[in-house]
């Protein structure tokens, strides 16, 4: 019975996700997953390795942002960018093309980790997770998740990027967490993502949507972000963090920074919410 159960939830999920997504994947049927070892896109390398002297206070954005396809984004974005002005921003569900990115900001270090890449118009695209920063980014991994979701069989991604602020190096997690496949996939994804940063001492932010909409995950969730002596932010107005079946899917974990504020905000743009930290060394 209890597997009949989870199979039965996982087939609503599946059935939630492509009514909302149909439009979507209209074009994304010949989608090709990009091989690991080419998956990482440079899309920009202009942040300034200058420093006033100041203390610094990082403001990071963390956003699944429905690959843009919302006809309010550039507009919704552009607007929450110059109220917020982050200083890093994570996407998860970005899309790009190889050469450049609207996403990205100038001034500031660009790169993408690609899951999975399709022709739009005569264009190849891109979509996967999006690390933007105005501090240089001196080092960075991408990381395909082992297991893959069905149907399409593509893998979730994540990109770890290391950056230099006041001096020091931060190490910053971006992940979209594996959906549609059972718990001890999910923990697969988590337990490879733990080991490719386990050896990092100093300051770290690990962030994205995580897919937690079950007990399980958030559980296997809190074990790894416990190993890595990592705390999670609650914000304020919580209510607004995008949830499936009564648990928090978009999360934040921080190592090693004094926080300052945290506030989910409430936007049209996707059909997730941003959520905004602050916070310095």
């Amino acid at each position: 019975m209890r597997k009949f159960r989870f199979h039965l939830k996982n087939i609503l999920l599946i059935c939630i996700f492509f009514t909302s997504h149909h439009s979507t994947f209209a074009g994304m049927w010949s989608a090709e997953v990009v091989d690991e070892t080419e998956s990482n896109l440079i899309l920009s390398t202009h942040a300034q390795n200058g420093s006033s002297g100041e203390k610094e206070t990082v403001k990071l954005l963390v956003w699944n942002v429905y690959k843009g396809s919302k006809k309010s984004f550039e507009k919704d974005w552009a607007n929450l960018y110059q109220e917020l002005n982050p200083n890093i921003y994570l996407f998860q569900e970005a899309m790009s093309s190889q050469e450049k990115s609207s996403l990205c900001m100038p001034d500031s270090d660009c790169y993408m980790n690609s899951s999975f890449q399709f022709r739009d118009e005569g264009n190849m695209k891109y979509t996967g997770v999006l690390t933007n920063s105005h501090f240089p980014i001196v080092d960075y991994e991408g990381i395909h998740s082992d297991p893959r979701e069905p149907l399409l069989s593509t893998p979730k991604c994540s990109l770890v990027t290391t950056h230099l602020i006041d001096g020091q190096e931060v190490m910053v997690i971006n992940t979209h967490g594996i959906n549609f496949v059972s718990v001890f996939a999910f923990e697969r994804q988590m337990q490879e993502i733990k080991e490719k940063v386990a050896h990092f001492e100093g300051p770290m932010v690990w962030a994205g949507d995580f897919n937690t909409w079950a007990i399980g995950r958030v559980q296997i969730l809190n074990r790894v972000t416990e190993d890595l002596s990592l705390e999670e932010v609650r914000f304020e107005n919580e209510s607004f963090i995008k949830k499936a079946l009564g648990h928090r899917l978009d999360r934040v974990f921080i190592r090693g920074v004094d926080l300052l504020s945290a506030k989910a905000l409430q936007t049209k743009a996707s059909d997730h919410n941003p959520l905004f930290i602050e916070f310095s060394l």
